[in-house]
């Protein structure tokens, strides 16, 4: 295949107190500049493999050629208990306050993981479970949080705004739906509204989430990330569907955006 281009995936494992954390870290060309998280809650476990296959694929063609780091267990509690909580901590609604450290342990160390490295851009995967305590919420189908700093490069404005038009397109292609409607409209944190599957919450708008705190986080100078997308899957498809969700978001809209928005050095 000629001249290697990668250096070995390593693994760093944090630890705080009886919490710990393990980050993977992929040096390919260029600084790290993006990075990937799942399994922020339990129940979500299935997409966690998922994602990592879709990652080593991506690696292993050359389609990412860029380094990146990889968070797969962000709750280990969590998942090992396959719900939501893990020590009945929600731990994606850690980050109470805009810019001050969550209390929890495990809060602070994903802050930490991604904070070592000048992340600009956050792609994090969760499914979404309808409430089992609220008989009224129904499955939704597939969207996703677009979460920008309020002053942002307009220029990744319109790649984003293409790239999911691609999205959307190849998803229905495939015969899957798209969520229209707000997300939570009883949850003070949530309530926001998307149109065929996407919505543009800005970091201004805090929802006590890590995705969200990171954006602010740069937006006050305190990091380096500039955005982050939360896809949902949809919760009660089958893993063949989720696979094939996965697979679309990466082919139509994260490997192009990371792509054209984080250029490599010319070699």
């Amino acid at each position: 295949m000629g001249k290697e281009l990668f250096t070995p995936l390593t693994k760093e494992v944090l630890k705080e107190g009886d919490s710990s954390l393990v980050c993977h870290q992929f040096q390919g060309v260029g600084k790290v500049e993006s990075g990937f998280v799942t399994g922020l809650h339990g129940l979500e476990y299935r997409v966690i493999n998922i994602v990592q296959s879709e990652l080593n694929t991506n690696r292993v063609t050359g389609a990412l050629r860029h380094s990146h780091i990889h968070i797969s267990h962000a709750h280990p509690d969590a998942i090992r208990a396959r719900t939501r909580k893990g020590n009945g901590v929600d731990i994606n609604r850690q980050f109470v306050t805009p810019g001050d450290t969550p209390s929890y342990p495990g809060a602070r160390l994903l802050k930490k993981a991604v904070g070592a490295f000048p992340v600009k851009y956050l792609f994090s995967f969760h499914e979404d479970h309808p409430d089992p305590q609220d008989p009224h919420d129904s499955p939704r189908p597939f969207y996703y949080y677009d979460i920008p700093q309020p002053s942002r490069d307009l220029s990744v404005d319109a790649l984003v705004d293409r790239l999911n038009g691609h999205l959307i397109a190849s998803l229905r292609r495939k015969g899957f739906s798209t969520f229209t409607g707000i997300d939570d409209p009883d949850d003070l944190h949530l309530g926001s509204h998307f149109d065929n599957g996407y919505a543009k919450v800005p970091s201004t708008y805090y929802d006590t989430t890590f995705e969200t705190h990171m954006v602010d986080l740069g937006a006050r100078g305190l990091s380096t990330v500039q955005r982050a997308f939360v896809f949902e899957i949809p919760g009660r498809a089958t893993l063949g569907e989720k696979k094939v969700h996965v697979h679309e978001i990466f082919k139509t809209f994260i490997t192009p955006f990371i792509c054209e928005a984080l250029p490599l050095p010319q070699t």
